[in-house]
């Protein structure tokens, strides 16, 4: 009695957290998608200005979903509901065509049939599932320091001698000069050795 009411107590909570209205999975849907793909909602669905404005997008590299975002002829969350129910597992991007032409689950005829299991990279998953739809975080990229920020002395490693070593990625020539209130007058050294160039900053005379 005990492990079924146990059972029971997990299917109610698994139920709680996972329950869903159709308009609360549409809603995650839109937030998932970046920006520019979420302003195609507000335009008139099969419209010149939605198509032109989706087909800009797709060539930027952004994957756009055809009836959905394309053409608007469905919300997230009937259209994901009919492709399941034909069994497409995942569809490619607008305006790619499908490398398949025969329906879910028909074979033994002439033409490619479509493969559930094996989608192609880039295609887009069918699910209606609220957790496959995550808030859009847009792509942070990491900041390049410019040669200019690059050339002054690594203050954090001495090289003896009031000397410093340069930074990593410094490649401004010999006799390239910095100053800083706090650090004072400097100036870069470059010398050939037998094992190549050595750099470093001294305190400029």
């Amino acid at each position: 009695m005990k492990t079924l009411l146990r059972v029971s107590l997990i299917s109610v909570l698994t139920l709680v957290v996972y329950a869903q209205t159709p308009s609360e999975f549409n809603a995650a849907y839109w937030a998932s998608r970046p920006p520019a793909v979420q302003a195609l909602e507000s335009l008139e669905r099969e419209s010149p200005a939605r198509l032109e404005a989706a087909l800009a997008l797709a060539k930027a590299g952004v994957s756009v979903d055809e009836l959905i975002e394309a053409r608007g002829l469905g919300n997230p969350y009937d259209t994901m509901r009919l492709r399941q129910a034909y069994g497409i597992t995942w569809q490619q991007p607008f305006p790619q065509p499908n490398p398949w032409n025969l329906p879910p689950g028909i074979t033994g005829m002439p033409g490619v049939p479509f493969d559930p299991n094996n989608p192609p990279p880039g295609a887009l998953k069918t699910s209606t599932k609220i957790e496959d739809f995550r808030p859009y975080e847009p792509e942070v990229k990491p900041v390049v320091p410019t040669p200019a920020e690059l050339a002054k002395p690594d203050f954090s490693k001495p090289a003896g001698d009031g000397k410093f070593m340069v930074l990593a990625g410094d490649v401004s020539p010999n006799g390239t000069t910095f100053k800083a209130p706090q650090y004072g007058d400097w100036i870069k050294v470059v010398r050939q050795s037998p094992f190549g160039f050595v750099a470093w900053w001294e305190r400029k005379p």
